[in-house]
């Protein structure tokens, strides 16, 4: 009986040192966050709400779990910028085609794309203004001022990237902008990108392209099949109703192993109405097999680039071992730069 008893005793210590075991397995590999919370980390740290919708489950586990257990491996950057728009659209209207095309080296079919959604722009209602970019009765005034021929209207001139004119009309729209870089370990040296944008306003120039450029030292690869991408396209009317579809941007990488470029529409017509690119975002994976030791720091920058005139059209990416650049031609209203960190 009393062999039995002790077998039986030492069974049953057994059975709770196994579940006891398996129980701290559980909690040492639970530290995965649910989709709720992982939502919940984005949100507060400045993503874009519509972007955390359109984002893969697997991914906002991923980088919202490192964020929480290892934030020296993801760094975040947002930039809010307002863009006067209102000068571009001021430029055109008091330049005459001659000027356009000697002084900005314009062509005659970019004069006449430009001039003629001009046009649309002056023939509008102010009804029809507000549905369409969702602006105020204030924000139209100046819009309306914009698009009349002001005789004391100056040469345009350039400041760094942005094309100002002579500052009698002043007319904002913000942009927000992010990027995060998340060191995954997937790979030696492998980060994930993620960026979004998101415009306050539909922008009155709306008939041209879109860009989001970058670009990174260090020779690293782009893993293509890693892209994924979308931007959201918003009908303003009628008002104050929404409605809204989803297109993708053109990916352009060049130079190689440096840089990569997504070109997008400003607006698309849909089902016979009129859309513009409000909100939208990126996200694409760089590695390489191999990491120096001691690892060598590198930048990976970025920018939105909105285009405002058909000018100088030209994005750079320049790379010289771990020094790397970017920069912009006249005819883009640029976002600050952000910039981060990557070791290879």
């Amino acid at each position: 009986m009393k062999i039995k008893t002790l077998t039986k005793v030492i069974s049953i210590f057994l059975v709770i040192v196994f579940f006891s075991c398996n129980s701290f397995a559980v909690e040492d590999t639970s530290n995965s966050l649910s989709i709720t919370e992982a939502e919940k980390v984005l949100l507060d740290k400045g993503f874009i709400k519509e972007y955390i919708e359109r984002m893969k489950y697997e991914d906002k586990i991923e980088l919202a779990t490192a964020i929480v257990n290892e934030p020296e491996k993801v760094q975040i950057s947002k930039t809010v910028v307002q863009f006067d728009e209102l000068s571009a659209i001021e430029t055109m209207v008091n330049t005459d085609d001659k000027e356009l095309k000697e002084l900005y080296k314009l062509k005659d079919e970019d004069i006449k794309e430009t001039k003629e959604n001009i046009k649309k722009l002056q023939d509008a209602s102010d009804s029809e203004l507000q549905k369409r970019f969702g602006r105020s009765n204030s924000e139209i005034r100046l819009l309306r001022k914009a698009l009349k021929k002001n005789k004391d209207f100056k040469k345009v001139k350039k400041e760094g990237n942005i094309v100002t004119a002579s500052g009698s009309v002043i007319g904002t729209n913000t942009l927000t902008y992010n990027m995060v870089a998340h060191n995954d370990s997937s790979a030696p040296v492998s980060y994930k990108i993620y960026s979004s944008f998101y415009w306050s306003s539909a922008p009155y120039i709306h008939w041209l392209d879109d860009n989001i450029a970058y670009a990174w030292g260090g020779n690293l690869a782009l893993d293509d099949r890693s892209i994924s991408s979308y931007v959201q396209y918003k009908h303003m009317g009628p008002f104050p109703k929404i409605d809204s579809y989803f297109g993708t941007p053109n990916f352009t990488e060049n130079p190689v192993n440096a840089g990569l470029i997504a070109e997008f529409d400003q607006s698309q017509d849909h089902n016979g109405l009129a859309y513009q690119a409000q909100t939208g975002g990126i996200s694409f994976r760089i590695y390489q097999y191999a990491k120096n030791n001691p690892a060598i720091a590198t930048k990976i920058l970025s920018a939105y680039a909105h285009q405002v005139l058909v000018i100088g059209l030209t994005i750079s990416i320049s790379k010289d071992g771990p020094e790397v650049g970017l920069s912009f031609g006249y005819g883009f209203d640029t976002s600050p730069q952000v910039r981060q960190t990557i070791l290879y």
